[in-house]
């Protein structure tokens, strides 16, 4: 038995295997799921809520599509456990079977005009909506290490095309079938769910194992190195000290009947969060409350562009250049991160949301309109990506499911409650005092950015 210490061989040659094209191609499939997420939520956004209106109240009617992001709020944790249970294949694939059943409950609500149905279809949808926010981190898995902000801005990139996708396949499929309104928008969302279920079995799981594999391996050797360091100045004889090093590479091989040194059982949330750097924990919360700021003047804005006598194709085309606003960033974002660092990086993006905000209260013109939310958009890409790409590696390999998915849940928290609440705050308090509400959300976003440049530094 070799009692090298040292990474074998066979574990840099299966990581050097995997050429930088594979990893490519696997990236760009997770911006493919990523996109059709976008495009699904945009479609729900741009038809769902006036389908609900007509069918309940202006009060009611963002109640379904708040019922996405909070149903990802209650399965994110739960899907983070799954994938260290089970396999983040299964998972995945079960999760975008999920999203397809509930485009099709949804479009059944929309033939028999129910709204329970429609709300009912919601809760899938929120379940295949949490598994795909991890489509980022899954980007950065498959991703070299100094590739990672590239990868991770590749990813959210792919939500690009869900303009053309979302809103506008939703705007133009709506009178596919002049007999019933907004068939031909939620057969688009059915057929969104498919491309994604395609896309997500034909991810290659087992690259992305070796990887996983080789990562947790390394961490591990480099310990044991740590620990054989700390014995060199204890005073014990030669075969105590052999005798460790082969405990030690016992473990590290996983021979059986040897108790692992390096092997550590699994800590509740609790643990994590306690062992967590605070420069994380300052970045979710900062990444949570952008989202938060950003959804809830997106989802008023088509209600507000109601209110103000604008047509729904002058909304639809604000919702569609806010997503540009979005995901177009981020074909330069990664580089600015690198360049500038992520806190850098993110606190210009805080400061153009508190631009777009600001610029809603000039005017009720659709330019005013549509440029407000399109800068709005833009500067959550700034702090989306660049929280991302600071929570991706964070911490150790055995809590980063768990990590990952407890940012994930603050920021769904943020965007289920503001969604939820949207229709009502801007039907009671109105407009005006609609904005302000935000605007005073979005400093003290800025509080939480000037925390997180503090920690960095």
């Amino acid at each position: 038995m070799s009692t090298s210490l040292s990474p074998s061989k066979s574990d840099h040659q299966n990581v050097d295997e995997i050429h930088f094209s594979t990893r490519l191609r696997n990236i760009i499939l997770c911006a493919v799921g990523w996109c059709c997420t976008i495009s699904a939520l945009f479609i729900q956004v741009t038809a769902t809520t006036v389908v609900a209106k007509n069918l309940k109240s202006q009060e009611l009617s963002t109640v379904p599509l708040g019922l996405v992001p909070g149903t990802a709020f209650l399965s994110t944790i739960l899907l983070s456990k799954l994938m260290d249970r089970f396999s983040k294949k299964l998972v995945f694939v079960t999760c975008a079977c999920l999203g397809l059943a509930g485009g099709c409950i949804v479009l059944l609500g929309n033939e028999t005009d129910s709204y329970e149905l429609i709300c009912l279809g919601s809760v899938p949808q929120g379940v295949a909506y949490a598994a795909a926010n991890n489509f980022r981190f899954l980007a950065a898995d498959f991703s070299t290490k100094e590739f990672l902000p590239k990868a991770m801005a590749i990813s959210v990139l792919g939500g690009v095309l869900a303009p053309l996708i979302g809103p506008e396949f939703a705007r133009s499929a709506r009178d596919w079938f002049p007999e019933k309104d907004f068939r031909g928008s939620y057969l688009v969302l059915v057929g969104v769910f498919a491309v994604e279920l395609l896309a997500v079995l034909l991810l290659q799981f087992d690259v992305l194992k070796r990887l996983e594999a080789t990562e947790e391996n390394t961490l591990q050797i480099s310990k044991m190195e740590k620990a054989k360091d700390s014995t060199s100045s204890i005073p014990i004889d030669g075969s105590d000290v052999n005798l460790l090093k082969l405990e030690q590479v016992k473990a590290a091989e996983g021979e059986p009947g040897t108790p692992s040194k390096t092997a550590k059982p699994k800590r509740t949330l609790a643990q994590v969060m306690k062992a967590t750097p605070q420069v994380t924990l300052w970045t979710a919360t900062s990444m949570a409350l952008s989202y938060g700021g950003m959804a809830g003047l997106m989802a008023a804005t088509p209600l507000a562009m109601n209110a103000d006598g604008h047509d729904f194709d002058a909304s639809t085309l604000a919702i569609e250049l806010h997503m540009l606003g979005m995901f177009v960033p981020s074909l330069f974002t990664g580089h600015i991160v690198n360049y500038l660092k992520p806190h850098n990086t993110a606190a210009i993006g805080w400061m153009v949301q508190i631009l777009g905000n600001l610029v809603f209260m000039s005017s009720r013109s659709a330019a005013v309109y549509t440029t407000s939310i399109a800068l709005v958009g833009f500067g959550w890409n700034f702090v989306y990506v660049s929280a991302s790409a600071v929570i991706a590696k964070s911490t150790q390999p055995e809590d980063r499911n768990l990590v990952r998915a407890s940012s994930d849940m603050l920021a769904l928290l943020s965007l289920a409650t503001v969604m939820i609440s949207s229709g009502f705050l801007f039907d009671g308090a109105g407009w005006d005092h609609f904005l302000i509400v935000y605007l005073v959300a979005h400093f003290i976003g800025i509080l939480t950015v000037a925390k997180w440049c503090y920690d960095s530094h």
